[in-house]
């Protein structure tokens, strides 16, 4: 039913019965697309996959997903592995039409239009399905190859308020926005649902590294399902040049904002905090997976009905650790990341693993509880700052905030320790947090400017702070975001 219809759009296609059929079919015929199942005899789509990804000839060829697995854990490994889209059955036709369009165009091959197709694209003999196939059988491997030069590539469109995403999604108000892309309140205009879009701008979104960035957040963010973790609902690339992030939307303000116009938090305030950042990076940990960026600006204070809710933003940098085959993205040529809050080995490029959450986590708790950072003034120059962090001892934290309890100040002071070897585990540093958190607080209101809310960091890249003192903080990286007193 699918080729057929497929077929009328104009479409050359061809139906293989099994993994090693398509495979076959694949050495011997020019292929654009391929629209895979999961679920197949002999061989499932993810090995087909693999060998795809991993065999020269082959390698070009996109890839979509279409299954009856609608699991995120399906869709993260499908994408990790290289696939281009993932579509759940029921298969709406229209909108995996849509992706085909935006895969092949982001792809390469402009795709003639549906009426000249048959007369541009070559013929293939197809590869017939039984009778009536069972859910297992392959899906089938979609040819879009014009016989003319393909045309230049899809000019970037400008996105902006009013844009309609992929015809689904409406942006509706601009949050926030930094170098390498936007946020936006949206609309899902299907389910009449708000949402918040991360949109990466069309110039920047030539750039591989930042597109495979990009696409990591998404897969990293999947990974993590837990209540301090924002919720990814979809992925994609609005005509297949601007790739895109749908989001759970949030009402609140940053931890970075809170500072900024607070200064040092009461312990109480700053135990329930932190709590819950150490509960998500404990389920992170779990699976192998480390943030690498923690710091206030990350950390979201949702206000809900229920109360404050913590939510980790960001998992951009986020790394498997024993996926050798993902991409790293934070080397010695392209430091990512807010140097006042790495670990040192992540300063000097040598093998880390998730200790480096833990020294972010003791950094963020000595600037809230002490409001300094624990290496005193930051350097405008970036080989400075990582020089003191580097060379310099650290402040004691109980010289700025002489009420701390001993046991909680040593506990952070041995999470900035240098040797990763010689910092508590986050479990002990959330138990002692945990001593410290009044049952009964309820998170004091603030007084946020609609700028504050839902901010998604997209412009990491080096980031330094500006000089912040034990007596008030500065704004840590741009004041047009700084939220008004009272």
């Amino acid at each position: 039913m699918l080729a057929r219809r497929l077929q009328r759009r104009g479409y050359v296609v061809s139906l293989a019965q099994s993994g090693l059929d398509a495979l076959q079919y694949l050495r011997g015929q020019p292929t654009d697309l391929i629209v895979l199942d999961i679920m197949m005899p002999g061989m499932d789509g993810l090995e087909v996959l693999r060998r795809i990804r991993a065999d020269r000839g082959m390698a070009h060829i996109a890839v979509i997903m279409a299954t009856a697995k609608a699991a995120s854990q399906d869709m993260v490994q499908a994408l990790e592995q290289g696939a281009d889209d993932y579509v759940s059955k029921p298969i709406d036709f229209e909108v995996l039409l849509a992706r085909i369009r935006a895969v092949l165009r982001r792809r390469g091959p402009t795709l003639p239009s549906p009426k000249s197709a048959a007369a541009t694209m070559p013929t293939a003999s197809a590869v017939p399905l039984p009778a009536n196939p069972s859910p297992g059988v392959a899906a089938p491997s979609v040819l879009a190859k014009p016989s003319a030069p393909p045309a230049s590539p899809v000019s970037p469109r400008k996105i902006g308020v009013g844009s309609v995403l992929d015809g689904r999604y409406r942006l509706d108000v601009l949050i926030g926005s930094g170098g390498f892309g936007a946020v936006y309140k949206g609309t899902h205009l299907v389910l009449d649902n708000t949402v918040a879009i991360k949109v990466l701008h069309p110039q920047v979104a030539e750039s591989l590294e930042l597109r495979r960035r990009f696409q990591q957040e998404g897969v990293s963010s999947c990974r993590v399902r837990h209540p301090n973790a924002v919720t990814v609902f979809d992925a994609g690339t609005s005509d297949g040049v601007t790739p895109y992030l749908v989001m759970e939307y949030l009402d609140g303000f940053t931890l970075e904002a809170l500072l900024r116009q607070e200064g040092a938090l009461p312990l109480s305030r700053t135990a329930h905090i932190l709590v819950q950042v150490c509960d998500v990076l404990l389920h992170a940990h779990a699976s192998d997976l480390v943030h690498r960026d923690i710091k206030p600006a990350n950390l979201f204070l949702s206000q809900t009905v229920h109360g404050e809710v913590v939510k980790v933003l960001d998992f951009g940098l986020a790394k498997l650790l024993h996926n050798k085959e993902s991409v790293e993205l934070s080397g010695t040529r392209n430091l990512m990341g807010t140097p006042q809050f790495m670990a040192p080995e992540r300063l000097t490029g040598e093998p880390s693993d998730h200790r480096v959450d833990i020294y972010a986590v003791g950094a963020t708790l000595y600037l809230a509880l002490a409001g300094a950072m624990p290496h005193g003034l930051t350097e405008k120059n970036i080989v400075k700052q990582m020089r003191k962090q580097l060379t310099q001892p650290l402040r004691p934290i109980q010289e700025l905030a002489p009420t701390l309890p001993p046991a909680l100040a040593k506990l952070i002071m041995g999470a900035l320790a240098r040797e990763p070897g010689q910092r508590p585990s986050l479990a002990a540093l959330q138990a002692e947090l945990l001593r410290h958190t009044a049952s009964s607080a309820k998170a004091p209101p603030m007084q946020a400017k609609p700028g504050d809310k839902t901010r998604l960091e997209l412009d990491d890249t080096l980031t330094v702070a500006p000089p912040v003192s034990s007596d008030a903080l500065s704004p840590l990286v741009d004041d047009r975001r700084r939220p008004s007193k009272g």
